[in-house]
């Protein structure tokens, strides 16, 4: 065990020196940062990712993960935050954006650290508009209220999962709505209407089982799934770190507006719960929905207007009328092919299109990290004191070099 620890480190320093240079190199970093908190020890941790473009592909690293013992105020993450930046080797001054929720002390953190450039996650945001909407919602909450009972029920009862597992053929489960997983609402209810059927053939047969859901409701539930599923494709495509993310959200705005307003997810439920319509309203994915529909209007539009003036010169005129990119063209290819005809254009792009638009890079990390935890609950208690390597650490680094090696 000690030679394999020793291994390790040994590993971990040889792969922070190569990085350490790498980003010697990088003019321009984001940083993600999130805390969390172990709930068996009652101990918190802030984890610390950087990202960076390097040629055609974006690169990401996991800096850092502190154990915080004391209170998470916005001078103790602003200290710990330029900490990493001075262990690495990191001018704060290449900074470009640090990602986080919208939590007050996260945000009031960067500026201490690093002036006015921190960026809230879209992701995080994009879902706090959809759970607030629902909260306002009485006759949409109660509804919801149902089927997490249902749901509940039978978690709960082995013998009505029993039969829900032989009677699907992949033994599909319920899925449970968890308050603080993004999106969680959507995939329950997207299970719920496709197990509805064997469901209500199971509930029929107890007793004690909860009530389930009127042809009424089911259609409102399907008229909710409409809603909700641009923010869960929104969501999922915004949430990678190997692509360009930071500039989709702008494209995406309009069309996600109209597809809320024109499902009119109100008004549906005040209609028809008071009307008790039973139209039967289709729950399955709309093959011809796209985030991207107002993106493809605009380049359309384009396309036609575009003039062609040889007397223009400067910079920003020549890229105003070249051609809109292709989506599944890789826009650092792109501009990389612009820099010796964009020069000045090239720097401000590649800056911010390596940006990242959401903090779930580390948010992931803590997903890992809660994984080792539950595998090795002993391991925090290697941890002696503040500038002690804990448990979570040691496994870190074994993730570093796994993700470094892959």
């Amino acid at each position: 065990k000690t030679t394999l620890t020793r291994w390790v480190d040994d590993k971990y320093a040889a792969l922070s020196t190569v990085f350490k240079e790498k980003l010697s190199n990088i003019e321009n970093l984001t940083l993600t940062t999130d805390m969390w908190s172990e709930t068996m020890s009652m101990r918190s941790f802030l984890g610390i990712t950087a990202h960076f473009g390097v040629g055609n592909e974006l690169l990401s690293i996991t800096l850092k993960v502190y154990p915080s013992n004391e209170r998470h105020t916005s001078e103790h993450i602003a200290e710990m935050l330029l900490n990493t930046c001075t262990e690495w080797g990191i001018d704060r001054d290449k900074i470009s954006s640090v990602v986080t929720d919208n939590a007050a002390n996260m945000i009031k953190a960067i500026d201490l650290a690093f002036g006015k450039k921190h960026i809230p996650c879209f992701a995080h945001t994009l879902n706090l508009v959809a759970q607030n909407s629902m909260q306002q919602c009485t006759e949409l909450r109660s509804l919801i209220t149902k089927v997490k009972d249902i749901v509940t029920w039978f978690k709960q009862s082995n013998i009505a999962s029993n039969e829900l597992r032989k009677a699907t053929q992949k033994e599909t489960k319920l899925i449970q709505e968890v308050p603080t997983r993004w999106n969680s609402t959507y995939h329950m209810i997207e299970r719920f209407l496709e197990l509805r059927t064997i469901v209500n053939d199971i509930i029929i047969r107890y007793k004690n089982a909860p009530p389930m859901l009127t042809a009424s409701e089911l259609s409102i539930l399907s008229s909710v799934l409409q809603v909700l599923r641009p923010i869960e494709a929104a969501t999922k495509e915004v949430s990678a770190d190997k692509y360009c993310t930071s500039s989709k959200p702008r494209y995406w705005i309009p069309g996600l507006k109209k597809c809320i307003l024109r499902t009119q997810l109100l008004a549906t439920i005040q209609n028809e719960v008071v009307e008790s319509d039973s139209s039967d309203h289709s729950d399955k994915p709309e093959d011809n929905f796209s985030l991207w529909d107002d993106h493809h209007k605009l380049v359309h539009k384009s396309w036609k207007t575009v003039k062609s003036d040889d007397a223009i010169s400067d910079e920003l005129s020549i890229y105003l009328r070249s051609p809109a990119g292709r989506l599944n063209e890789n826009p650092l290819e792109i501009w990389n092919d612009l820099k010796i005809q964009l020069p000045k254009l090239h720097t401000i792009a590649y800056k911010y299109l390596t940006m990242v638009g959401t903090s779930v890079p580390s948010e992931r990390l803590f997903s890992k990290a809660a994984q080792i935890f539950l595998e090795h609950p002993l391991t925090h208690k290697r941890a002696d004191n503040d500038s002690a390597v804990v448990g979570v650490i040691d496994n870190q680094k074994l993730w570093f070099v796994w993700s470094v090696r892959s």
